[in-house]
């Protein structure tokens, strides 16, 4: 996953215009926020959300890119980025790393047999004569 998340840090820097002190050409705020939840849903590897995020960050891009408010390099760029990145999202999410717990239920209950007390054993022969000497 380290090659799409060299791709969201590449979006990042074009996005906030760290190209440079000369660098005019910033993002509206609507396309800075979409790239925040994509960086925030790789981050919880959570796949679903990054594809879904990725999509609005590509909406929100070509919609600023329309309108006027994002040059088409930097559009370009961005989606450029995001393209990259959601070639490398995986399929799925993985398998929860914790399961939930069953709680009981009343008609689950399996019949067990009470203990044995000494009244249920066998009466056993006593060993010995009981002449005490213990041998």
């Amino acid at each position: 996953m380290r090659r799409p998340l060299a791709g969201l840090l590449l979006a990042v820097c074009v996005v906030t215009g760290c190209g440079g002190a000369g660098t005019t050409d910033r993002a509206p705020t609507v396309v800075v926020q979409a790239l925040s939840r994509v960086d925030s849903e790789v981050a919880a590897r959570d796949w679903p959300a990054v594809r879904q995020a990725l999509d609005d960050l590509v909406r929100r891009t070509l919609l600023a890119r329309r309108s006027g408010e994002l040059s088409e390099a930097h559009a370009d760029r961005i989606l450029a980025a995001a393209a990259e990145l959601r070639s490398g999202v995986p399929a799925s999410s993985p398998a929860p790393t914790t399961r939930p717990t069953a709680s009981p239920s009343p008609t689950a209950h399996r019949a067990v047999a009470p203990a044995p007390t000494e009244a249920d054993e066998p009466a056993r022969k006593p060993r010995g004569k009981g002449k005490g000497k213990g041998r």
